[in-house]
This record gives structure tokens, sequence and C-alpha cells, in this order.
């Protein structure tokens, strides 16, 4: 593929008059193709690594059943769409490709384009990731009315003229970069008050503890995760759950703190939200003990944050630790 630039964002570009579909019939399979039926690689990351002859070969199945009568009957989306290289359903990733969707759209020179996004907007469970309403909060936050939701219409297949599509392989600058401008364009919409009348108003939760649910895919939580807890409001934390206030609520607190307790997860991709020098230990438990904090460098060097993890012993944090 010969890819064009856009600041630090590489993206390939359709010819002017080429129909462009998107096929969505299983959900871990969702990619483009032309009208001759041929995959645009860099639809998921598995065109950029080891799965992708899997990944092809399963692609290719799908694209043998496709009938002239299914391409007839593909709803237009419109033209001149931006999308980007699509990797898991988690929040993390959901957040990240967003992120440089809005990064890229507001700095390209190319008027009147669309963004075309694919998340589940119900409350069910599905691929083992639950899905919380935050997704479609941050759609509306950063590209109002000029999005597509490639969810609303089930499993049929989209059409589209000109498609620029996003490369966002692991390896490239962009990857889990959260860009500034796309924070401050959800700030100016949710922090509405003068910093000054904020700190005034929130005092009380500068010291946040940020709990969470257990979860359904993956055993995640701290055993002694209660104790903890205890001993973080004898100290003055504030112990919030985002996923029981609501998301502008939850973006102010994190401006607001000073001290952050939260749990090592997805979610770390909120750090984007705090405000430089915020102090933020993390605590790792045994689910995640093999992963690195690599990931997520670009965010605490962008945000200036002062991070320190506490690894678990037995899957538990010693409390002298914290």
């Amino acid at each position: 593929m010969n890819f064009k630039k856009n600041g630090d964002y590489e993206y390939y570009e359709t010819p002017d008059n080429q129909e462009v579909y998107y096929v969505n019939i299983h959900r871990n399979a969702s990619f483009f193709m032309t009208r001759d039926k041929t995959m645009i690689d860099g639809s998921r990351y598995y065109s950029y690594n080891h799965e992708r002859e899997n990944f092809t070969g399963f692609n290719q199945q799908i694209i043998d059943n496709i009938t002239d009568e299914d391409m007839e009957n593909a709803i237009p989306i419109g033209d001149r769409i931006i999308s980007i290289c699509k990797w898991f359903v988690t929040y993390g990733h959901f957040m990240d490709e967003a992120f440089a969707l809005c990064d890229f759209r507001d700095h390209f020179p190319v008027p009147s384009t669309k963004v075309l996004l694919d998340y589940h907007t119900d409350s069910m469970v599905i691929d083992n990731y639950p899905v919380y309403s935050n997704y479609k909060i941050i759609d509306g936050l950063l590209f109002g009315e000029d999005s597509v939701n490639a969810y609303s219409y089930g499993l049929q297949i989209l059409k589209m003229k000109k498609l620029y599509l996003i490369k966002h392989a692991i390896t490239d600058k962009t990857f889990h970069a959260f860009p500034m401008y796309s924070r401050n364009k959800i700030l100016h919409k949710v922090l509405p008050l003068p910093k000054n009348l904020m700190k005034h108003i929130l005092q009380p939760m500068v010291k946040l503890f940020i709990t969470r649910s257990s979860a359904k895919h993956i055993n995640r939580n701290l055993e002694n995760e209660s104790e903890i807890e205890r001993y973080l409001m004898h100290n003055n934390y504030t112990i919030i759950n985002p996923e029981e206030i609501s998301f502008e609520k939850f973006i102010r607190c994190l401006y607001n703190a000073t001290h952050i307790v939260m749990n090592w997860g997805g979610a770390l991709t909120n750090m984007c939200y705090c405000s430089p020098q915020t102090k933020i230990t993390i605590l790792k438990s045994r689910s995640y003990e093999f992963e690195k904090m690599d990931i997520f460098h670009p965010i605490i060097q962008t945000y200036l944050l002062n991070i320190h993890v506490v690894l678990h012993k037995n899957n538990q944090i010693e409390i002298p630790f914290l």
C-alpha cells in the first residue's frame, strides 16, 4: 500500500470514484473491500501481525459468500469517510482510536469528512467484553453529528466513496499517543467552570481512589480491595466508581485531583484527563503482572504525570507500599 502523511499519521487513500464497502458479517472480522471484493489491507490490526494469514483466510470465506445482490443492497453512508485500523472493542483501544481519528480529521485539509466508527450501543456483553455508554458520549464530544457508527446498521454492508484509512499498527508513532488536542476538545465541553472555581467546588475530592466492579471477562480484582479502600478513606481519599457516576463528573474529578490511586487495566488511558504533575499510584493485580508500562508512556510523558506502580503479592497489595 502507498501511504500518505498527515502530520505524524500515515493513511491510505482510495481513488476518487472507487466504491468501498465495509463488511461486518462477523464482529471480529469487520473489514473494508473494493467493488471487485478485494480486501483493503490494514482494515484490522491482524493485517499487521503474525495472524495476518489466518485473518485473511477467514475473511476470504466471508467474501466468497457475498453475492452481487448483497453488494447492490449495501447502505450508502456518504463520501469522504475517515476510518482507522481497528483493534479490540475494549475501552482503552476505543479511546485510542477515537482520539487519533479526531486529531487526524480536525487537522486534515479535506472538507466535509465523516468518521466511521464501530462500537456497541447496548448493555449486552459481546465477545466477553462489557459495553458502557461512555463510548457513545466520547463519540458525541469528539465528532458531534459527523460520525457514523457501523454497529447501528447490524450486519448490513455499508457503501462509501473516498475512504481515508489511518494506519494504526503498534509500531506507529501515533499508536496509543492520546493527542492533547483531542483531550482538550473533550475538556472544553465537560469543564464549563474555571479551574480555580472547580477546585473550590471539588475540594473534598482532590485525593481519589478509583475502584471498579468485578469484570466478567477476566479475574482482575485484588483480593484485599476492601482493606485498601478502608485504608485510603482513613487517609482522606474519596472512593469513586466511574461506572456509577456520569462520564462528565468522572472527567472533572480526574482533572481536579492531585493524588490518584487506581487499578491497572485499560482504564489507565483515563490518565490523559489528569492535570500535570498529578501523583498516580497504580495497583497491579495478578491478572496484569506480565503487562508492561511501555504502552502508557506516551500519556505519562505528554501529560507530565508522576507514576508509581505497586505490584501485588499473592494478588494482594501490601498496605505499607501505598
